[in-house]
């Protein structure tokens, strides 16, 4: 890439170029005010080559990018406080969005029926949630983006705030699961993941079964499988990262207990494979970084080691390309440089 990027974001455009947007550009930035950039890149699949696009208009990392029904890319949040851009592939430009109800950075986002968005957890300004005491019930409710009328709405509260990395995965009904991101450093919160589910039609949160194996996790990765559904993997607990994963079934709102990864990760990368398996890639959320892959068999519920990277990185942001590979891109290297490097990975 044209520079060192963390805390970014990639999405793969109707074209099936690849839209890089902010990031933290330098050594130990690590907060969240870091040395953030406005700089943008697209990615061509085909000459493998990246090129300048329109900056956004106002720097940002933490943030999320969302593919809208419409092609275009809803960029919202980071440590841009409540602001949201909408970039249009088209005419490679940006324009401002309507602001968020709630300044909020390394949160979840995902669309939901009707082409809106759902933004939930992250950290807000000043922070909440954060404590000795574990997970503080949800004083930050989570919000809904209607890009017809570009206006944000207040949704239910969930349980709990989710200020570190929560995932969010569209389920085959409509419903979101979000998984994980609870503050719980020497809590009882350790014990168990007190995973939700948001109901777009109700408007209402439900827990999910508690997890206890793995217990609550950050950093952790969710993906969709064909069957509908979730592999949690990996993640950030104790101070350390695990190697535990687990599938949610949404159907039975119940947690299968499935093999370890053949390595602890956290800040790792993950994304569906064509042949129904589960890349799984990289891992560092401050040091511990490992350039190791695997996949995960949904048949066997096996994971089994693929090629690795060529150096450890952690924090990857992957893309499955239109064509089936795997693009990993930037990350942090050891002693959480952040760095520019980008892989494909193919499988045989």
């Amino acid at each position: 890439m044209s520079v060192p990027r963390t805390a970014f974001t990639a999405t793969l455009l109707r074209d099936f170029r690849v839209l890089v947007v902010g990031g933290r550009t330098r050594r130990f930035a690590d907060s969240p005010d870091g040395n953030p950039t406005a700089g943008v890149e697209l990615f061509d699949p085909v000459s493998k080559r990246f090129s300048r696009a329109a900056s956004l208009g106002t720097a940002r990392s933490g943030h999320t990018a969302t593919l809208l029904a419409s092609g275009k890319v809803l960029v919202a949040g980071g440590n841009a406080g409540g602001t949201a851009e909408i970039y249009d592939a088209a005419s490679n430009s940006w324009t401002v969005a309507a602001p968020l109800k709630y300044h909020r950075y390394d949160h979840a986002a995902v669309l939901i029926a009707g082409g809106k968005v759902l933004v939930t957890g992250g950290n807000p300004y000043p922070l909440i949630g954060i404590g000795p005491h574990g997970s503080a019930p949800a004083q930050f409710p989570a919000e809904v983006y209607d890009p017809a009328s570009d206006v944000w709405s207040v949704t239910a509260k969930p349980a709990f705030d989710r200020p570190e990395y929560p995932t969010a995965t569209l389920l085959r009904d409509g419903r979101v699961v979000v998984v994980g991101g609870q503050y719980m450093y020497n809590s009882l919160d350790e014990a168990s993941e007190t995973s939700e589910i948001y109901d777009p039609i109700s408007n209402t949160w439900s827990a999910t079964t508690p997890e206890t194996r793995a217990g609550a996790r950050q950093y952790h990765t969710a993906t969709l499988l064909a069957d509908g559904r979730v592999l949690v993997a990996g993640g950030f607990r104790d101070g350390k990262p695990i190697a535990w994963s687990g599938l949610y079934d949404p159907t039975s709102n119940s947690w299968i207990t499935v093999a370890n990864m053949n390595e602890p990760r956290c800040a790792q990368a993950a994304q569906p494979l064509a042949t129904g398996r589960v890349l799984v890639v990289g891992s560092g959320c401050w040091s511990d970084m490992s350039a190791g892959a695997e996949e995960f068999d949904p048949a066997s519920n096996r994971w089994y080691p693929v090629a690795s990277l060529a150096n450890p990185r952690g924090q990857i942001v992957a893309v499955r390309l239109g064509d089936g590979r795997v693009l990993a891109l930037g990350g942090g290297l050891p002693v959480n440089s952040p760095t520019a490097v980008v892989e494909i990975f193919q499988t045989s």
